[in-house]
């Protein structure tokens, strides 16, 4: 089975109206970090359903799907993986790239989305139970460094477009 699910710290009202199908996960006041709060509630989710049902992780407004839901679990089952991110769009200019690679959120040497993620429930909650008892990371750096020093096979970027894809809108030669 496939859910699509999103957290939202804002009013998901008009959200909710335009993806009916899209689970809106409770929000939590557990934690003082609104992301730790958020990845509770991406665990409690996965950790309510099979282990090997797929769950597609999407940002509020930032995306429009093009698939149905038969073609996504299609596509993330063809590529053999538990657990897929999507690629982060390509820099823009050195200087933005310079400033990524100060930021530490590069992932087997391509920059990873967070944003947008696709796995199976037990994968993406074995993933992110750690997260909860680090202290002051974000979740991109709580990836990159799981990307960089540890087991690599877990995390996997959405390279081909299979499921993802990262638009940039070229105007009078600057990509936006």
């Amino acid at each position: 089975m496939l859910y699509i699910i999103t957290y939202s710290t804002n009013n998901c009202k008009s959200f909710s109206k335009e993806y009916p199908n899209i689970i809106v996960l409770p929000k939590k006041k557990k934690y003082s970090y609104e992301s730790k709060n958020k990845i509770s509630s991406v665990i409690d989710f996965c950790n309510s359903k099979k282990s090997n049902d797929i769950i597609l992780y999407v940002q509020p407004g930032n995306f429009l799907l093009f698939k149905n839901y038969n073609d996504i679990i299609k596509r993330f089952k063809s590529s053999g993986k538990k657990l897929i991110f999507s690629k982060r769009r390509s820099d823009k200019s050195f200087r933005e790239k310079y400033s990524q690679d100060l930021l530490f959120n590069s992932c087997l040497k391509m920059r990873i989305n967070i944003d947008f993620y696709i796995g199976t429930a037990e994968e993406i909650s074995s993933l992110w139970k750690d997260y909860l008892n680090t202290t002051n990371l974000s979740e991109l750096i709580y990836i990159s460094r799981l990307c960089q020093f540890t087991d690599q096979s877990k995390i996997n970027i959405d390279k081909e477009n299979l499921i993802f894809y990262n638009y940039q809108i070229l105007i009078q030669g600057q990509v936006r």
